[in-house]
């Protein structure tokens, strides 16, 4: 207990420095100031487990703001719930000589709820203050305690990560029974002090001086330029419910076991089941049916009430109200498949395109979403439950190709989501430009989008007519676009297509000078994006799906205009992709052919002036001009 009271000494002794005018800016290492927005001066946090139940963690930071990029950093914004409530929040504004210019009144913080349109129910709140300032610099100082009523989640710590911020001081403190089982990764950090004291066991990181780090484009290292320290438990208790989250399969065991029996439907709603697939023998085709009638009868929205963050509302609360959030319309969707004989499983993901995958090495809640497995002879149907007119089986980039935690009586059990192939993911496009010897155009195409690129037409049918003009117009980026028609189909399979073709006039999309007539042949598809350049690199890269964007344009000349000069076919093959292009002349027509292709993988940070390289190179091909003569 000794030790515990000399650590609030040092951080009141703390507190007490810096409001005597060390914060000026005059005090900050010219080293932090070269290329930084911001300098974090001191972040003292600290958090203390009191129970495998409870647990008490405490902020105290200051960060000086140089300029309106960082301003964003004094518009502060504290989470809290029934579960996490918050108490004792104190803020400080000063200028660059660290003179006090203004304290935070109680009256200036708002309190709100935090959830969106489609959330009907949350206990999910924020604090919000606003300390910005018209006058730069300035440094901000806020304190703030936040009690934990349930462990499953234990704060980290991010002492630095990339961007234009210095730090100056962090410190980390966890303080913790002696026999608690606290599991800790520390990521670009030295391991922690530790100590014992009177039946307590305080562990305590810190960094100083650390200099920004620019982040580093496509790092196939999610944690790369962090500076942190994960914490999970080993035993935890939450809601009464004691879990131990060791390894996946223990960890899978209690979040199913806190999920079970919420699986009833009354008689009258199974039977409506039944009837909908009565003469249907195959199981696939069921399991399609009651997706179907998911979709057309539920709809999603967000219920965040408490303990409700982890554990499902029963399934009867959907068949009553027709709608829940994704892990009630899964658990739904699994209790009406289990009344007609068919097993499927919960499972929890991170969802998001650009989420990271989950860290196999180290067992803790690492999700946000939830999705139904089905096992069926000889496959796997996967479902995502809160979509309304996402295809059968089809998982998009949002939860596709990666690591989920499927839960069962036995447990958790890791398992693979689907990926698709740059084939799969084949964007075809096919069209008939006839210009006229003003370098005007009539237009009619014809693109094919399958697998992921499915996604760039996903819902375009639900759309107004003006939205869905804006697409075809995204889709079509030809300039002075006239009279657009255009129609649309899908086909919502497992690996689902859509189609949409296009009919309109295009005024000089071809300039004229003179005789001579200047066309930039791929009109569509035109890459522009180059990855940015660096002079060294400190991660790997990854290039994360892979996809096959094939263009084949017939153009028709008019009489007396003939093909003077075309650019040079060009054959471009890397690890990373490939590039061709090919352009064949005849009598009265020009074929403009060309295919790009990606390829998913990681690969050497020694090779990313390569793949630089590789996508000049295809810029710049995408750019060559075709030369036509007018001879009358």
């Amino acid at each position: 207990m000794k030790l515990i009271a000399a650590i609030g000494i040092l951080l009141l002794s703390t507190m007490h420095l810096y409001s005597q005018g060390s914060l000026a800016v005059s005090n900050i290492p010219e080293t932090l100031k070269e290329g930084a927005d911001a300098v974090v001066r001191f972040d003292n946090q600290s958090f203390t487990v009191e129970s495998i139940g409870k647990g008490v963690e405490k902020q105290h930071y200051a960060i000086t703001i140089f300029n309106q990029r960082s301003s964003g950093r004094a518009d502060i914004a504290i989470n809290y719930s029934n579960l996490t409530p918050i108490r004792n929040i104190s803020a400080t504004v000063y200028d660059a000589n660290g003179k006090q210019i203004k304290k935070l009144k109680k009256s200036e913080i708002r309190d709100y709820s935090n959830y969106a349109s489609f959330t009907i129910y949350s206990d999910s709140r924020v604090k919000n203050f606003d300390l910005r300032q018209s006058s730069f610099p300035y440094t901000i100082e806020v304190s703030y305690e936040k009690v934990r009523d349930g462990l499953m989640f234990i704060p980290g710590w991010v002492a630095h990560f990339p961007g234009k911020i210095s730090v100056e001081s962090s410190v980390f403190t966890v303080t913790t029974p002696q026999n608690y089982d606290l599991r800790i990764q520390n990521i670009n950090v030295e391991e922690p002090v530790v100590t014992t004291e009177s039946g307590t066991t305080i562990y305590q990181w810190s960094v100083e001086n650390s200099t920004p780090v620019k982040r580093e484009h496509i790092s196939a290292d999610p944690d790369y330029g962090y500076q942190m320290v994960r914490l999970a438990p080993g035993k935890f208790e939450m809601e009464g419910y004691v879990g131990d989250m060791t390894t996946w399969k223990s960890f899978g065991k209690w979040l199913h076991t806190i999920n079970q029996n919420r699986d009833y439907l009354s008689e009258g709603h199974v039977s409506k089941i039944r009837k909908l697939i009565a003469g249907v023998e195959d199981d696939r085709e069921k399991i399609k049916i009651v997706y179907e009638y998911l979709q057309k009868n539920t709809r999603y929205v967000s219920i965040q009430l408490g303990f409700g963050g982890w554990q499902t509302y029963p399934a009867t609360y959907v068949e009553e109200n027709g709608y829940g959030d994704c892990k009630a319309l899964t658990n739904y969707t699994q209790s009406v498949l289990k009344n007609i004989g068919i097993e499927s499983f919960y499972t929890l993901i991170s969802a998001g395109r650009n989420e990271g995958d989950l860290d196999l090495s180290f067992p803790s809640s690492q999700f946000n979403h939830v999705i139904l497995t089905v096992p069926v002879e000889n496959d796997t149907i996967w479902l995502e439950c809160t979509s309304q007119d996402n295809p059968f089986g089809y998982l998009s980039d949002f939860t596709s190709d990666r690591n989920a935690l499927l839960l069962s009586e036995e447990g958790g059990t890791i398992v693979r989501t689907p990926s698709y192939t740059a084939q799969q993911n084949l964007y075809l496009t096919k069209g008939e430009i006839t210009l006229d010897k003003d370098g005007n155009g009539q237009i009619s195409m014809v693109s094919d989008l399958n697998g992921l690129t499915y996604n760039y037409m996903d819902g375009f049918n639900s759309l107004s007519e003006d939205s869905q003009k804006k697409n075809v117009r995204r889709m079509f980026p030809i300039k002075n676009m006239e009279e657009l028609t255009y129609s649309y189909s899908e086909q919502k399979d497992k690996l689902p297509s859509a189609s949409i073709s296009v009919d309109f006039k295009a005024r000089k999309m071809a300039s004229v000078s003179g005789k001579r007539v200047f066309l930039t042949a791929n009109q569509i598809n035109q890459l522009s994006y180059i990855p940015e350049k660096t002079d060294s690199r400190s991660s790997d890269f990854e290039i994360s799906y892979e996809r096959n964007v094939v263009d084949s344009i017939v153009y028709k000349l008019p009489e007396g205009v003939y093909v003077e000069r075309l650019p040079t076919a060009k054959k471009i093959e890397t690890e990373f992709g490939t590039y061709e292009v090919t352009y064949e002349k005849g009598d009265g027509y020009l074929k403009y052919s060309r295919r790009y292709t990606t390829k998913k993988g990681t690969f050497d940070k020694e090779k990313y002036l390569e793949y630089i390289k590789f996508y000049e190179k295809c810029v710049r091909a995408d750019k060559q001009k075709v030369v036509f003569l007018k001879v009358t």
